[in-house]
């Protein structure tokens, strides 16, 4: 029995350990994760590691007072951020990709698993989805699934007005008729200003 208790603290040394770590939603969803894999978020390790998680699950294994909660997501969200957390729980984290020209990102790379991830999540067809496994992915830090979710979304702006893209993902035009005026006037003088008119 001694042994069991060492070897789930020495987790935090040994993250291959499939210690088991609850996330609780805002909605009240449980969702098990192995500590390996929640380590690839730097804020969930911090908070595991501040609140003594595996300490005290190593006295009671059941416990629910060690169960760690993600506030700011619904569980269906929760869900498919820790199947991607246990997808890549070996996976070092990626550099932060240089800035282009014009200041822009690369796409990110994606292997098929990703891409499928992307597909099969829905988030290619949930509008809501994609943008709250960005805030969430934002809020754990993890960087490749927030590069991942914003080049979705951004493909999914490119070449849209800004009515198109209100109407499809939800977005009310809270601007009034004098606001739209002179952004357009605005506008126009930038545009004659650059000589693009």
């Amino acid at each position: 029995m001694e042994e069991e208790k060492i070897a789930v603290v020495d987790a935090e040394h040994n993250p291959d350990l499939d210690v088991k770590i609850t996330l609780v939603a805002s909605d009240g969803v449980e969702v098990g994760v192995s500590y390996g894999a929640l380590c690839a978020s730097e804020v969930l390790k911090n908070m595991c590691d501040e609140t003594g998680v595996l300490e005290g699950l190593s006295t009671d294994p059941t416990s629910k007072a060690y169960n760690i909660p993600v506030s700011n997501s619904s569980g269906e969200i929760l869900t498919l951020i820790v199947s991607y957390m246990e997808r890549y729980r070996d996976r070092p984290e990626q550099p932060e990709p240089e800035q282009g020209a014009g200041g822009a990102k690369p796409a990110p790379e994606m292997d098929d698993w990703e891409r499928e991830f992307i597909k099969l999540s829905g988030m290619e067809q949930n509008k809501r989805a994609i943008f709250d496994v960005l805030l969430v992915s934002n809020y754990l830090k993890l960087r490749k699934l927030v590069a991942i979710s914003a080049y979705t979304i951004a493909c999914r702006l490119k070449g849209k007005t800004p009515e198109t893209i209100r109407t499809e993902f939800g977005v009310d035009d809270d601007l009034t008729a004098e606001e739209k005026a002179q952004l357009e006037k605005e506008d126009r003088f930038i545009q004659d200003k650059d000589g693009k008119k």
